[in-house]
């Protein structure tokens, strides 16, 4: 085993402090479902608390509050099957853009560090709330 890969959900500190004190090699990733792989932190190019750099052709922008806007040529989905109303809209922006719902910041040697989620829990509450 070379390296072993998070990104379910944020990782504590001290967890991945404790796995790299045991020398076993833990890094955080980031990607949402509708998009893929985003960010990904690798053996050389890792800074703890953050969810890595860039995969290759991941672009990313930040909407006026911070959302990460994410955009590659090709995403993993263009739409939802079942949804309420509005979510395709607000979340497939365009051919190439997806607001992710989460909300981030790049420091200035291009690692993305996730400060929290907006929309993603509000919709996914009132989706839960009314699934139809």
């Amino acid at each position: 085993m070379r390296f072993m890969v998070t990104g379910m959900a944020p990782t504590k500190r001290a967890t991945l402090e404790l796995f790299r004190m045991m020398q076993l090699p833990l890094f955080e990733t980031y990607g949402i479902t509708e998009f893929g792989g985003i960010a990904l932190n690798v053996p050389g190019a890792s800074k703890i608390g953050s969810v890595g750099r860039l995969l290759p052709g991941v672009r990313v922008e930040f909407a006026e509050d911070g959302e990460i806007i994410a955009m590659r040529e090709h995403r993993i989905a263009s739409t939802y099957f079942e949804c309420a109303e509005g979510e395709v809209e607000q979340t497939f922006l365009s051919r190439d853009r997806l607001a992710t719902g989460d909300v981030g910041r790049l420091d200035d040697e291009g690692y993305l560090y996730l400060d929290g989620s907006q929309k993603r829990d509000d919709h996914y509450r009132r989706w839960r709330q009314n699934p139809s």
